[in-house]
C-alpha cells in the first residue's frame, strides 16, 4: 500500500458517518497495517482514524502506551479499533 496522506480539516471527508463494517477485508487489512505503521513513524502520536488518512471507514488504531508526554507506559499498547463507539463522555471541548 502506498503511503498515507493526512487529511486535514475542514475536508468535508472528516465530517462523514461511517457506516459500520460487517466483514474485514484482505484491503482494510493492508489499510490498518499501513495507519500503524504512520503512527510508529511519529513518536508522539498516539492514534488515527480511518477517515484522517482519506477512507470513509470505522477503523482507527491507537498506540495506549503512550503517555501525554510521549513516554512509554505499561498499558496495553497498539490497539486496532474496528466499528468503536462513544457511549460515555464527560467534559466539554471547545473548537
Amino acid at each position: 500500500m502506498k503511503a498515507l496522506k493526512v487529511v486535514h480539516f475542514p475536508d468535508p471527508l472528516l465530517k462523514q458517518q461511517t457506516k459500520p463494517l460487517k466483514k474485514l477485508t484482505s484491503a482494510h487489512q493492508q489499510l490498518i497495517d499501513a495507519m500503524l505503521k504512520a503512527m510508529r513513524k511519529f513518536p508522539h502520536c498516539v492514534g488515527i482514524a480511518a477517515p484522517q488518512v482519506g477512507y470513509s471507514l470505522p477503523i482507527a488504531v491507537m498506540n495506549s502506551a503512550l503517555n501525554p508526554k510521549g513516554k512509554k507506559d505499561k498499558t496495553h499498547g497498539e490497539i486496532v479499533l474496528i466499528n468503536p463507539r462513544i457511549t460515555a463522555f464527560s467534559g466539554k471541548a471547545s473548537i
